[in-house]
């Protein structure tokens, strides 16, 4: 099986493999009581498995790990999944854009909580830990009740610098944009940042 994947990745943005309608009917029938559930799982999973590639979690378990984390999410989002919610655009939000975000969150959380692990490195002539400073960033986001989009933001920015060892703004804005963030949201993300630099980066350039 995994050797049939790695031979049809193509770019999730593409969604030319997924069949928005199709699955969206399916999801309304699982509502409504049918026992489709299994199908849509599969329908789904398509998406998972190019996420994966695409963004580099093949990096921090075996493949079929990540597959089947993914299977769990893809059922939590089924479970909370909404055919009739309006974005903030005033647009319905399609099924592909609905599961894409959830498994890619869910598969970040999932290959954070695997590298939590990580060396001390040097901040300002001090010795910090990344995984210290982002705890407490993502405590003063929830507890400020910012968007989760920003907490997600802060979340790839901890996965980010988990991997690369260092921070690298241009670097890492080039991340953020390759998952789908306009300029304004990366904008609002500095800002928010920067109302806690005092406390958590004691005055250094974000």
């Amino acid at each position: 099986m995994t050797s049939i994947y790695l031979c049809d990745i193509v770019c999730v943005r593409c969604k030319t493999y997924f069949d928005n309608d199709s699955t969206e009917n399916m999801l309304v029938r699982y509502k409504n009581g049918e026992n489709v559930l299994n199908s849509i799982v599969e329908s789904i999973e398509q998406i998972a498995v190019r996420l994966i590639f695409l963004h580099g979690f093949i990096r921090f378990s075996e493949f079929d790990n990540l597959l089947q984390q993914s299977r769990l999410i893809i059922i939590e989002a089924i479970r909370t999944y909404d055919p009739e919610h309006v974005n903030e655009d005033g647009k319905r939000t399609r099924a592909f854009s609905y599961f894409s975000n959830a498994i890619r969150y869910g598969l970040l959380r999932y290959s954070v909580g695997i590298t939590r692990k990580i060396n001390p490195v040097i901040v300002s002539d001090k010795v910090l830990n990344f995984n210290d400073i982002f705890d407490t960033l993502r405590e003063h986001f929830e507890t400020c009740e910012f968007d989760d989009k920003y907490i997600y933001m802060l979340d790839l920015m901890r996965d980010y610098c988990n991997c690369e060892g260092c921070y690298g703004k241009h670097k890492f804005v080039k991340t953020l944009k390759s998952n789908g963030f306009s300029k304004r949201d990366i904008w609002r993300f500095f800002k928010l940042l920067k109302t806690a630099k005092n406390y958590f980066f004691k005055g250094d350039e974000l």
